[in-house]
């Protein structure tokens, strides 16, 4: 207090430890994850609306060819044009979706971890390490899940071309790869986890390779042939 007058000195703010928490980015990255995962399980849930669509096709032709039922007939029209786009998008989710979903993964981790400050806690310190190690072992649980089936194909039989199936699991490997060593990199220069770091990768490689041998040894069980 100086002569009389009470002077009061603002409290110093750290700016590193005092970000504004990025509200919307995280919550348009937490959309994106959600819309991976939808579309990631797209084409399985659009090939049920192939029948909804002949439906609306079948009625929409059916009614415009007389004028009483031209209003059913632009209803009917509207829904098939509605069905069809959501089946025509739903069925590649699966090329589209593993991507989706890793990136805004790794960007909600980039936002949350910006936003700690110079010095992070000892309970979110390890957390570049423990999402690479889970998205390499998420990426062979779905490697695996989807070449499965293959070994319920009837013995001596064909598979076909497994075109969707192949491209499936080369972009899950790719998507894998990438984004586990970059988490890697990162544990292993800023949270020196050499052990989770080193794991996760070799998970990494092996989703490039699973698909591959899971199927040459469902051919080898059933005696089944693929198409050229």
């Amino acid at each position: 207090m100086i002569l009389g007058l009470r002077m009061e000195i603002p409290p110093i703010i750290d700016p590193a430890r005092e970000r504004p928490p990025n509200l919307a980015s995280r919550r348009l990255l937490k959309i994106g994850i959600v819309v991976g995962v939808i579309a990631m399980s797209a084409p399985w849930w659009s090939i049920a609306l192939v029948p909804a669509g002949d439906f609306f096709e079948k009625h929409y032709n059916s009614w415009s060819g007389h004028a009483a039922t031209y209003p059913l007939a632009a209803a009917a029209g509207i829904l098939m044009w509605a069905t069809m786009t959501i089946i025509m998008a739903g069925a590649p989710g699966f090329f589209y979706g593993p991507p989706l979903l890793v990136g805004c993964i790794i960007g909600l981790y980039l936002v949350n971890h910006s936003q700690q400050g110079a010095t992070p806690s000892a309970h979110s310190k390890h957390r570049a390490g423990a999402l690479g190690l889970a998205i390499a072992f998420v990426s062979n649980i779905i490697i695996a899940a989807i070449t499965l089936p293959f070994f319920w194909v009837p013995k001596g039989g064909s598979a076909g071309r497994p075109m969707a199936w192949a491209f499936g699991t080369f972009v899950l490997s790719g998507v894998c790869i990438i984004s586990v060593g970059f988490l890697s990199i990162y544990s292993i220069r800023r949270e020196r986890r050499y052990l989770w770091a080193i794991i996760a990768m070799a998970l990494a490689v092996v989703s490039f390779f699973l698909g591959g041998s899971l199927m040459d040894l469902a051919m080898r069980l059933r005696g089944f042939t693929l198409e050229p």
